[in-house]
């Protein structure tokens, strides 16, 4: 396997561990009946740490932020960017279709206000599975599984998104459920992306570096300028990982003689 090979054999337990594990406790939580109680417990974390910590690490799940965060690698890994686009083409499409069939109303929609805390928009409907925990698991599988091979990298990407479905409890507008629904399904669909993204290698050509260039400046300008993620106290960071990604971006796509070619070498 070369060094740009994604590690998409089944029986490496990265692809399929994680999503096993959330199935497992999924269905221990619906048997025991603990899923309202276990909400409760976790709504109630932002007593010790403050509204201002989960307000930022849910957007760590923010679809827009999410396809705008992999930008800075559209030259060197521009596998890892065709990978999340086809992960999150998936996502989006499970999540409409499971948010149709699934009448699943979301905490605000059940519990007296008195009995929850609500951190940003007070969602009522949709709620299994959690999108944001989705996308955050669907990115954290596509940069396994294309970009990074150190285990304590992918451990601490997986932390990552653990924290950004964990913060959907706190925030008051998913249940523990459905975040176990959503890492199944974001990173199902990473790795499905991942193993797509190796197979059709066209989506990694120079013509998807153009395209997708001005797609993810357009991406990172609209969240710069006009994006508003709903949760107080975060457009510093919003505004912020914008610039940064787009700098990055832009300066990976920087035309040096020798490196176009090098870097599409699959």
């Amino acid at each position: 396997m070369s060094d740009n090979a994604p590690d998409t054999h089944l029986p490496s337990p990265w692809v399929w561990l994680p999503p096993l594990i959330a199935g497992i406790l999924l269905a221990a939580l619906l048997w025991k009946g603990w899923n309202r109680d276990l909400f409760l417990v976790l709504n109630g974390l932002s007593k010790y740490t403050g509204d201002g910590l989960w307000a930022h690490v849910t957007l760590l799940g923010d679809g827009l932020m999410a396809v705008v965060l992999v930008f800075p690698l559209l030259r060197r890994r521009s596998e890892a960017v065709w990978g999340m686009v086809i992960a999150t083409l998936l996502v989006t499409a499970f999540l409409h279709t499971l948010h149709a069939l699934i009448p699943s109303p979301r905490p605000p929609a059940l519990l007296p206000a008195d009995t929850l805390h609500v951190i940003g928009p007070a969602l009522l409907h949709g709620s299994f599975p959690s999108g944001h925990t989705s996308t955050a698991f669907a990115l954290a599988a596509v940069l396994c599984g294309s970009w990074v091979r150190n285990p304590a990298g992918r451990a601490g990407l997986t932390i990552m998104a653990c924290l950004a479905g964990l913060s959907r409890c706190v925030v008051g507008v998913h249940w523990p459920a459905d975040v176990l629904g959503g890492i199944m399904l974001g990173w199902t669909c990473g790795w499905i992306g991942v193993r797509i993204a190796h197979r059709a290698t066209w989506g990694a050509s120079k013509a998807f570096v153009r395209v997708w260039g001005g797609a993810l400046t357009g991406a990172a300008l609209f969240q710069i300028f006009f994006y508003h993620s709903g949760y107080p106290g975060t457009e510093v960071f919003v505004k912020a990982t914008g610039v940064i990604c787009l700098l990055g971006g832009l300066l990976a796509l920087w035309p040096v003689k020798g490196r176009a070619d090098k870097a599409h070498e699959i």
